[in-house]
């Protein structure tokens, strides 16, 4: 349920931007929000060409350049009855929250990664120089058998800001490759089975502002490795089992302003650990077992703090 808030004395309601809110200059087509055709050089031509032919499973365009304009990453937008309370925009998985109030000079390079993508050293040789050429800043994952030669292609993808993995299965060393994304500014895992163990990896991304884990098996604890994190302002962990221990951990963030935990594990309890957050600015608790006494007792302490419940 959304809940009012009071700044100044004057109410206003919370409202939720989230993936569908977005422009679509930011989702996966060829549309350009402001009119311009973004248009690939001769020599970047020849590159998509040559891996359209040889590796089908990956497509490559080029993201419309956009208006610059700041957007809030909050959490779900008020649902209806076709959208279910909670992980609402959760179902967009086309399109990235806009954390930035600066657009690309020209248009920037999106991948995806279909099915049956198998990374070779002709497909890494010809991203690494469409890469040179133009950078490719989004990357969108979708498949189900999500191999460590990805893993490895994903890491000379060195200019990439918004990284998406789709996958039901990821290989079972932690994600060390992606510790060379240094410019990884969102990073969304939907229906993976990441744990706690493999967050230490991501901890060491320093350019990361928001990490949404759709469905994930992460608990919380992982967390720890966040605590002195410089950039990492907002977590969205829907229908993940983030408990009462991870939100220990959260609390621990100084650079956090918004948790979006709806459909978790946390009670009561979990609640508490967040006392002392004084920066938090919004949390999300929606579909858990929280009760309004337990909102009631945090709204106590931080009286400005938007809580949805």
């Amino acid at each position: 349920m959304l809940k009012s808030s009071s700044s100044l004395g004057r109410p206003f309601v919370v409202y939720f931007v989230v993936a569908v809110a977005l422009s679509s200059s930011c989702r996966w087509g060829s549309d350009s929000s402001d009119g311009v055709v973004p248009e690939f050089t001769t020599a970047e031509v020849e590159i998509v060409e040559e891996l359209a032919t040889s590796h089908p499973a990956l497509h490559i365009e080029l993201a419309g350049r956009r208006d610059a304009e700041s957007r809030d990453v909050r959490g779900p937008v008020e649902t209806s009855a076709a959208t279910p309370a909670g992980p609402a925009a959760e179902t967009s998985v086309d399109a990235f929250a806009e954390t930035s109030a600066n657009p690309p000079s020209r248009a920037d390079v999106r991948l995806l990664i279909g099915p049956g993508f198998a990374a070779d050293e002709q497909a890494e040789s010809a991203i690494e120089e469409l890469n040179r050429l133009r950078p490719i800043r989004i990357v969108r994952i979708t498949t189900n058998s999500f191999e460590e030669s990805e893993e490895s292609f994903l890491s000379k993808l060195t200019e990439t800001e918004k990284l998406v993995i789709e996958s039901d299965s990821l290989v079972e060393e932690p994600l060390e490759q992606l510790r060379g994304l240094k410019k990884l500014r969102e990073l969304r895992f939907v229906g993976s089975p990441i744990r706690d163990e493999q967050l230490e990896a991501l901890s060491q991304l320093p350019q990361l502002e928001l990490l949404w884990l759709t469905n994930t098996k992460v608990r919380g604890r992982g967390f720890a490795s966040f605590a002195n994190h410089p950039k990492l302002h907002t977590v969205i962990l829907t229908t993940s089992p983030i408990d009462d221990s991870g939100f220990e951990q959260l609390a621990k963030i100084k650079s956090l302003k918004t948790i979006v935990a709806n459909g978790s594990d946390v009670t009561d309890r979990g609640l508490r650990h967040l006392f002392k957050m004084t920066w938090l600015e919004l949390l999300n608790v929606e579909s858990t077992s929280v009760t309004d006494g337990g909102v009631g007792d945090l709204k106590n302490v931080l009286p400005e703090t938007t809580i949805l419940h």
